[in-house]
């Protein structure tokens, strides 16, 4: 009798054993894992530049998943609010790898206006022909508006495009929108004006220089 007592008691404490010890792990398995940003935290160096590299990489990938709905042809025919909506993000995240790409899209723009039926929109060109039509039409461009968000990283995007690519006048004044949003026009007219002195070292220097003429001609005539 006092053998199968121990016996029992032996199973009884082995059984307690196990409930404590499955209480236990579930416990901690309803315990999140700290966050990324939590072990940037961390005492510890090693755990730190880890979660840095991880962060990055994550930053580095959502750019380039953004830049390929925004680059994607059929979704800028077909879901144009989805591009717009990647390049508002891609402005949010303050992403200077977007600027190149965003700089050859100047012209692309999605709200069609109010006279016309969204299904009957086919992207026509906006005709622009002054400077008080750029001004109230600027909106149309959710790529120039990213541009100025992103800030100065824009800048070079936009002379170069301007210089090196064959830009529309449309393309050419929606290029000042967006010297002038980020440097206001007094700078915007310095900032070209030292554009042009190192275009002259580039590789097609009277390009650039006719190219850049026509960008302080249009920010020259903007209003103050």
């Amino acid at each position: 009798m006092k053998r199968l007592f121990v016996i029992a008691l032996g199973m009884a404490a082995s059984a307690a054993m196990m409930y404590a010890v499955g209480a236990t792990s579930q416990t901690v398995s309803k315990q999140e894992p700290p966050s990324l940003a939590d072990q940037v935290a961390s005492e510890e160096a090693g755990k730190r530049e880890e979660a840095a590299r991880q962060l990055l990489r994550q930053r580095s990938q959502t750019i380039q998943s953004l830049l390929a709905i925004v680059r994607d042809p059929s979704l800028r025919k077909e879901n144009p609010e989805a591009v717009s909506y990647a390049m508002n993000l891609l402005a949010k995240m303050r992403a200077a790898e977007a600027v190149d790409t965003l700089a050859h899209m100047l012209e692309y723009r999605h709200w069609p206006p109010p006279q016309i039926k969204r299904s009957e929109y086919r992207f026509r060109p906006l005709q622009i022909p002054t400077v008080g039509q750029y001004v109230s039409s600027w909106m149309r461009s959710p790529a120039a508006q990213a541009l100025i968000e992103i800030g100065d990283p824009a800048l070079p995007a936009v002379i170069r495009f301007a210089v090196e690519g064959q830009p529309s006048d449309i393309e050419l004044g929606y290029c000042v929108i967006v010297i002038q949003g980020i440097e206001g026009k007094r700078r915007g007219l310095i900032y070209l004006d030292e554009a042009l002195v190192n275009a002259q070292r580039g590789r097609n220097p009277q390009q650039a220089k006719r190219r850049i003429g026509q960008l302080m001609a249009i920010l020259e005539d903007w209003p103050e």
